[in-house]
């Protein structure tokens, strides 16, 4: 069995236990969602941007230095890690806010969670690989 994090209608965020191979078939289901749509916003920026506002509008931004369709997708690609990250047990988040976001390193991550250095670094490389599956 597996404790899912199940959003609502209501908008409430639930823990569900649910078998792991349902477990899976769910993430699975996220993960196309999740890229079906990142590939239709891609589509409409690429459909929208500056070239084609130039081209179409002789419009031209203010600043040149900024890649604005660049930026748009950093922050669509934030987006969809920190929703990676909200699908984390509660451990799994407390040790990205530490490694990723703090700089902690393994052993200051094993002292503070009192885990050797090793499970800390195993703990990391596991949630990075179950972040990229989200992504």
């Amino acid at each position: 069995m597996k404790i899912i994090k199940y959003k609502l209608a209501d908008g409430n965020i639930v823990d569900v236990e649910v078998t792991e191979e349902l477990a899976d078939a769910l993430a699975e289901m996220n993960r196309q969602d999740e890229s079906h749509e990142r590939k239709f916003k891609r589509r409409a920026l690429r459909e929208t941007s500056l070239d084609y506002l130039s081209d179409e509008f002789d419009w031209e931004p203010a600043d040149d230095s900024i890649n604005v369709q660049s930026e748009l997708e950093r922050k669509e690609d934030s987006e969809w890690v920190r929703r990676a990250i909200a699908c984390l047990d509660a451990q799994q988040q407390k040790i990205v806010r530490l490694y990723f976001y703090e700089g902690k390193t393994t052993r200051e991550i094993a002292e503070i969670l009192g885990i050797h250095q090793s499970t800390a670094a195993r703990q990391i490389e596991e949630i990075k690989k179950e972040i990229k599956k989200y992504l």
